[in-house]
């Protein structure tokens, strides 16, 4: 996917914060004459559009074998130095 380019100025951390779709949203606001506080809003409220893959769910369902809990290994406490 092509990431979208800021075509009105705008800081970089907002911009960095929105995803590609609120970018799109913010250009075309401003591109219909909306002022720039106005655009900015609204683009935050739009929501975030992510495309993810579809993901391989196994048939058979995956066995989890249980594993005991392993004691810690108590150390001796360290000589003190004669003075």
């Amino acid at each position: 996917m092509a990431e979208v380019k800021a075509q009105f100025p705008i800081g970089k951390t907002q911009w960095a914060k929105w995803s590609d779709v609120q970018r799109g949203v913010f250009n075309l606001l401003r591109d219909g004459g909306m002022p720039h506080d106005e655009a900015v809003k609204e683009a935050s409220c739009t929501g975030w559009v992510e495309f993810k893959p579809e993901v391989a769910v196994p048939e058979e369902p995956v066995k989890v074998e249980a594993v005991a809990p392993v004691a810690p290994v108590k150390k001796p406490a360290p000589k003190k130095k004669a003075k």
